[in-house]
């Protein structure tokens, strides 16, 4: 919400920062904190369009271009301005420059992007994925075929049946590359950020760890067990799994004529919530994920943030946008991808409704 147009410096700032993201609108002619409308007069308003369209279009790199209309409340006219999402991030203000001048909104605030978030939206501005960027040196023969291996027996014993496992296939040198773990050039191959974190992300990626903790109560006041797993990502998901497993409560129940161990949080989705984080975290910025348990929840966080063009309401519904990038499509061997947050919160409510079940 803007009051006048005679300060346009927050309006330019929010403008860049929903072209970096999701779009949005700004509206002026309102008060800010009280909404009252202010408006303009009917001999002022569509001069006063025109140079929102021009200070818009002149102050920001890569140019936006705003949809303009004219609404009316309650006899009064107001200007909305709709910021599309951009298609060439990162967007700025062309005076400060790239690294001065860029802007993001976190928690519905306009706030200057880190150097980090900077190269984050230059990628995405390239539609390329951080984990397919190839490094240096050359990737020996023994070494891919031990990373095929450790995929294939990683995946096998992930199956639940006699059937999963005969359909199973091998991994191949072929298949990383088509993967974008590996690149191929005269013969060669080379090695790419995901090839790094699934063998060895501490030379590169110091922060690519998972700390887990258990604590006493409801808040960090109190250790009472931590851990870091550190090492190949996906070797880091089942020590962090081990981790859980150990720290929380298993109950069970009977099951026809047997007696079903059962834990109190169900297994499957934690590992899901794991694996997502350990794949859909920025490698970019720094900190490392965390796993921690608390007497009344268990918590997942990771650097970095959702993708711009996807709430969390669209994630409650099962909707996704997530691009298949070498790291999970790693995952997608090594577990079954399911329905994410909507299918997880099925299985709470499931797996809550059966300890209830149990203990009467």
């Amino acid at each position: 919400m803007q009051r006048t147009t005679t300060k346009p410096s927050s309006s330019l700032k929010t403008t860049v920062a929903f072209a970096n993201a999701a779009g949005g609108q700004i509206i002026f002619g309102v008060e800010n904190n009280t909404w009252d409308v202010i408006g303009f007069p009917d001999e002022e308003v569509f001069t006063k369009m025109d140079a929102i369209t021009n200070s818009i279009f002149d102050a920001c790199e890569p140019s936006v271009v705003p949809i303009m209309d004219i609404e009316e409340i309650n006899g009064r006219k107001i200007i909305v301005a709709t910021i599309r999402p951009g298609i060439s991030k990162p967007y700025y203000l062309r005076k400060d420059g790239m690294m001065e001048g860029a802007y993001v909104r976190i928690a519905g605030v306009t706030r200057k992007a880190e150097p980090s978030m900077i190269k984050e939206l230059q990628l995405e501005g390239t539609g390329t994925s951080f984990d397919t960027l190839q490094v240096v040196d050359e990737v020996p023969d023994d070494e891919i075929s031990a990373l095929c291996d450790r995929m294939y027996q990683h995946a096998l014993e992930r199956c639940t049946t006699e059937e999963q496992r005969t359909v199973q296939k091998k991994v191949t040198a072929n298949q990383l590359v088509s993967w974008k773990i590996l690149g191929l050039f005269n013969g060669k191959y080379y090695p790419t950020n995901a090839w790094k974190l699934l063998t060895d992300p501490e030379e590169l990626f110091p922060d690519a760890i998972i700390q887990m903790a258990v604590f006493k109560g409801d808040n960090r006041a109190v250790f009472l067990d931590r851990k870091t797993a550190t090492g190949p990502i996906d070797q880091q998901i089942e020590e962090a799994m081990l981790f859980v497993m150990r720290n929380i409560r298993m109950g069970s129940r009977i099951a026809g004529l047997h007696r079903e161990d059962i834990y109190e949080l169900p297994i499957d989705s934690i590992r899901e919530m794991i694996s997502n984080a350990v794949c859909h975290r920025s490698y970019i910025s720094r900190g490392s994920i965390q796993v921690a348990i608390y007497d009344d929840r268990l918590e997942v966080t990771s650097p970095g943030r959702i993708s711009p063009d996807l709430t969390i309401e669209q994630m409650i519904k099962g909707n996704s946008v997530c691009a298949m990038s070498p790291l999970v499509r790693h995952s997608s061997i090594c577990i079954s991808l399911r329905n994410g947050a909507r299918e997880f919160r099925e299985s709470i409510r499931t797996q809550k409704n059966t300890a209830c079940k149990s203990r009467n």
